[in-house]
């Protein structure tokens, strides 16, 4: 899910100025990024996403486990239950 959030915004400015803009008679010679801003919005949308899923699992009445995958090392990874167990 973060990772989709952020190559979109990259997408948009890589290629938004140069393809919509330019329909427009605008001309866009460099954009900056915001990596700060491009966080704080990707950690929304994961938030509603998140949120979502979590609502849809009550709604259905299906139990679920919060974990956080840690990656070792080479096909080596961690998982940690949100509570700490591993």
């Amino acid at each position: 899910m973060p990772a989709v959030s952020l190559l979109r915004s990259i997408f948009i400015l890589l290629m938004k100025p140069k393809t919509k803009f330019a329909n427009h008679g605008i001309k866009c010679e460099s954009a900056k990024m915001n990596l700060a801003a491009m966080m704080a919005h990707n950690d929304k949308v994961v938030f509603k996403i998140t949120k979502g899923a979590e609502s849809l699992f009550k709604k259905n009445k299906l139990g679920h486990v919060m974990v956080v995958v840690s990656d070792l090392a080479g096909n080596q990874y961690l998982r940690t239950n949100i509570n700490g167990s591993v």
